[in-house]
């Protein structure tokens, strides 16, 4: 599972200065295969970020 998340920064005169992206991927450290995220995470992320 990827969870993108995308960024637009501003200055002080709310003028757009850049724009970014990340990406984040869940790997089991024991068999190096991609997992889905954790519940907990995943909960944070949806009460917590804006779309």
């Amino acid at each position: 599972m990827r969870i993108e998340f995308d960024y637009e920064i501003f200055n002080e005169e709310n003028i757009k200065i850049t724009e970014a992206s990340t990406t984040l991927f869940f790997l089991d450290a024991r068999t190096n295969k991609v997992v889905k995220c954790p519940d907990y995470l995943m909960k944070l992320i949806k009460e917590n970020w804006n779309e």
